[in-house]
């Protein structure tokens, strides 16, 4: 039927590998990033990291973004064009990160992986009061089990949360 759109249905029988294809070809349809954005690409050990940083951004202060994608899809490449208006909007320093995303990695990969990257923040030089874990969806969920692992190892806790 021509000019009738229908959602798509994700469920147990979907295609996880289809639906992380979908993501990134959505995010390349989502625009230009702003303007001044600067994306600075890096590894983290295994993990693949990118600090976006936006023009004349607060010194010494980030933003650990956790992606969202239902702990199965999620990459740098697909939140990008997002976190950087985020970054834009905020003028802070944004440290996105890809997380091990499941079937192939399970629980607790994501922890781990969240965990890891904001211990290496602290091993950088960053303090608690300069960072703040963040974001939507399964991020926002990472963004609370994140705190609950840090706080279950003692490790310092950032100045702030952000879970959507």
């Amino acid at each position: 039927m021509q000019g009738k759109l229908h959602k798509e249905v994700f469920d147990f029988s979907s295609s996880i590998p289809e639906f992380r294809e979908r993501c990134e070809k959505g995010a390349k349809r989502s625009g230009k990033l702003p303007e001044g954005i600067e994306i600075n690409r890096i590894i983290i050990q295994e993990i693949t990291a990118e600090w976006i940083i936006p023009r004349n951004a607060a010194q010494g202060k980030v933003i650990l973004h956790v992606h969202g994608g239902g702990y199965v899809s999620g990459s740098c490449n697909d939140h990008r064009g997002f976190v950087s208006k985020f970054a834009d909007f905020t003028g802070i320093t944004n440290l996105l990160y890809k997380y091990r995303l499941a079937p192939e990695h399970p629980f607790p990969a994501a922890i781990e992986d969240s965990v890891f990257v904001y211990e290496w923040l602290l091993a950088s030089g960053y303090k608690p009061d300069d960072i703040v874990i963040a974001f939507e969806s399964a991020g926002g969920g990472l963004c609370l089990a994140t705190l609950l692992a840090l706080k279950q190892k003692n490790i310092p806790m950032p100045v702030a949360a952000v879970a959507i």
